[in-house]
């Protein structure tokens, strides 16, 4: 099964990673546990062991946990969207997330998202009849 996962070169996801800005900036935007649940309030998962990691079961999951502004920032910081194979005994699901054994999977490649949309901004009434 293919998972995906953000990460930098070293392999630390966004959150936990020695760049205390971009941990800190994500933390800050995602600090709801409706939308960004950490492991242990996701449903199904209720705790993260030492040997697994975070990440996505699908782009669109992803892409719903991650606003267009986050993608470019973690851009800038230079991660990227790393595509693994892994069986699915190795990965556990909850219901915005996975975690996944990490040492148990097979990186096969990188996602290149080349453009990345911003938030479209709604309009007010008084806007749009301008």
């Amino acid at each position: 099964m293919k998972v995906y996962r953000w990460e930098n070169a070293k392999g630390y996801g966004p959150y936990i990673d020695n760049n205390i800005s971009l941990g800190d900036t994500l933390r800050r935007r995602h600090h709801d546990t409706k939308y960004h649940p950490g492991p242990c309030q996701d449903g199904g998962l209720e705790h993260i062991y030492p040997t697994e990691v975070c990440g996505f079961r699908s782009l669109r999951q992803m892409h719903k946990w991650f606003s267009p502004d986050d993608i470019k920032l973690m851009m800038r910081y230079r991660y990227k969207l790393v595509v693994y194979d892994i069986d699915e005994e190795d990965i556990r699901f909850g219901r915005k997330q996975v975690v996944f054994k990490k040492k148990e999977a097979k990186p096969v490649r990188e996602v290149k998202l080349r453009k990345v949309k911003p938030k479209e901004k709604k309009c007010s009434n008084q806007e749009k009849k301008s």
